[in-house]
């Protein structure tokens, strides 16, 4: 799978060069308090160090079904390796859970990608998707199919990557992993790599008591840290306040959110710091519409 946005993770690090909304917004804030609405219309990112005019590094817009699903969302990454990526989900009746998304992405002066994913579902979590990549000719590049096994705690993963050659898929890796997966009040809070290979080998997540919109709007919730969209402790029930994580082989890396409400609890900003190396924005803004 592609640099799917899919994660707040994108919107913080991709380069671009919106015209500058930062005045704007900030000016705007005391009506976005006043909102009885929490559905998520627009997520903006800001890189504050940067002079007005070039301080927007990216915008993410929000579409609904006529009876409140996520429907569309669409990123804009300006000049950027990315330009574009848009993501429709589709769902089968009244399930709130989409069985399938398909994302497009277009890269700056390259190519673009479509990504169709499959999901299956137990107790609220994916146990399998596929992703089925195809180029702009709509040709077949190759899939990567994710599996869970879930038992208390302990999660197993599989996770195979194929090439698709002479009209079949085959199978290039294949990788096999247990982790120690700990939920508290609808949030992860911990993981532990046991054995095998995984993106990470430790997390340990604070969250604050506040409902997270993103989590209204994504349902697709993985039981780890690590999913092709977003790192999950973005789509919890509550919003992160501090995420300390161990790559593998890598160091100790700290996470901190800093949140600014509305009345009803639901976040208008965030003011965001990592200490994993160079940093392109500072400040993600949260805008909401009745639907």
């Amino acid at each position: 799978m592609r640099l799917l946005f899919a994660s707040l993770i994108i919107a913080l690090f991709m380069v671009s060069s919106f015209s500058s909304c930062q005045k704007e917004v900030e000016g705007n804030l005391p009506v976005l308090i006043q909102s009885d609405s929490s559905f998520i219309d627009k997520i903006i990112a800001l890189d504050t160090t940067l002079p007005a005019g070039a301080d927007t590094t990216e915008k993410m817009f929000f579409s609904y079904d006529n009876v409140k699903r996520l429907s569309k969302s669409t990123q804009l990454y300006g000049t950027g390796f990315i330009a574009s990526s848009v993501t429709d989900f589709l769902y089968a009746g009244n399930d709130t859970l989409p069985y399938k998304k398909i994302s497009r992405e277009v890269y700056t002066g390259l190519w673009d990608y479509t990504d169709t994913t499959y999901y299956t579902y137990s107790n609220g979590f994916i146990v399998k998707d596929s992703t089925i990549t195809h180029d702009n000719t709509n040709s077949v590049i190759g899939a990567v199919v994710r599996q869970y096994s879930i038992s208390g705690t302990t999660v197993s993963k599989g996770l195979r990557t194929y090439d698709f050659n002479g009209g079949n898929f085959v199978l290039q890796t294949s990788n096999n992993s247990l982790l120690t997966v700990t939920f508290t009040a609808g949030n992860l809070v911990s993981q532990t790599l046991v054995t095998g290979t995984n993106t990470f080998e430790s997390v340990q997540a604070v969250y604050d008591t506040k409902p997270n919109p993103i989590l209204k709007a994504f349902k697709t919730k993985y039981p780890e840290a690590d999913t092709p969209d977003w790192q999950s402790w973005l789509v919890q029930k509550n919003n992160p306040s501090q995420i300390q994580y161990m790559e593998m082989g890598g160091p100790l890396e700290t996470e901190s959110y800093v949140y600014t409400y509305r009345g009803d609890g639901y976040p208008v900003k965030f003011i965001y710091s990592t200490t994993a190396g160079f940093q392109l924005s500072n400040k993600v803004l949260f805008f909401y519409k009745t639907i």
